[in-house]
């Protein structure tokens, strides 16, 4: 006990040290001044007079997030390449329309019912911590690209029309459990039903028995009375990651749960 609290104390008078320190310190920021820094070239910042490198600061910076940008900067390449062999280019107004089509579909829209762009770009920028350039570059700009690459190959048939209106519209199938008898169907089932996948799809992955509406549940109420929202894939094997917990009944099954219906046509 005695450790703990004096582990505590530490920790807090180390921060208030800190703080005293940054509070104290005469910083200067050269690389954000455009002047400054063409006067001091190679230089990041003074620290109480003394420079950091601007070498040092990318050192440091690919040390700490080296391999994620990297991984982007050679996929925005790749995109880049191929829309030169196809004579692509993404304009400005595309990127705009793309972030207002985010929008549109992430944030609340205005009263007019246009899309809210600077909420949208408030909830990137701030609560998401992407700073704006980074989000326009890496998420806006590769989407425009592809979207302009696949061009015409995109078909809607009638069985996909068919599809979408069965998984918006139809009948809805509340399940409790989807009963397999091994681990790697189940969580291919799993992953299907959280997609949002027509049952039908799910059904046809392995025999399945679904526990829906009107069958017994706990304490002898039907599953229909017991407000089931979050399936149960079940099959034999180890315990899921995505749930730790399991019922007495099913304690040497795997499950995994996942927040989505289940929907069917009405015909089935």
């Amino acid at each position: 006990m005695k450790a703990r609290f004096a582990s505590a104390r530490c920790r807090r008078l180390a921060r208030d040290v800190l703080e005293q320190l940054q509070e104290g310190a005469k910083i200067e920021n050269v690389w954000n001044d455009p002047a400054r820094r063409a006067q001091m070239p190679g230089v990041a910042a003074l620290v109480n007079g003394e420079q950091l490198a601007l070498r040092d600061l990318a050192e440091e910076c690919v040390a700490r997030h080296g391999l994620e940008i990297l991984e982007g900067t050679i996929t925005r390449k790749i995109l880049e390449q191929a829309c030169q062999r196809q004579s692509i280019a993404v304009s400005e107004k595309e990127m705009e329309q793309e972030i207002a089509r985010a929008a549109a579909v992430n944030v609340k829209s205005k009263p007019d019912g246009s899309a809210d762009v600077a909420a949208w770009l408030e909830l990137v920028t701030r609560k998401q911590r992407v700073p704006l350039e980074v989000y326009r570059n890496d998420v806006v700009w590769p989407t425009v690209a592809l979207k302009k690459l696949v061009g015409k190959k995109v078909e809607v048939g009638d069985e996909d029309l068919r599809k979408g209106y069965e998984a918006n519209y139809g009948a809805h199938v509340r399940c409790l459990a989807i009963v397999l008898n091994e681990q790697r169907t189940a969580q291919k089932v799993f992953e299907m039903a959280r997609r949002r996948q027509h049952v039908g799809e799910v059904r046809g992955v392995g025999q399945a028995i679904l526990h829906g509406a009107g069958q017994q549940g706990a304490g002898g109420r039907s599953a229909a009375d017991q407000e089931v929202r979050r399936p149960t894939v079940v099959g034999r094997g180890g315990l899921q990651a995505e749930n730790r917990a399991s019922s007495p009944a099913s304690s040497r099954l795997a499950t995994s749960t996942s927040s989505c219906d289940a929907r069917a046509s009405p015909s089935r």
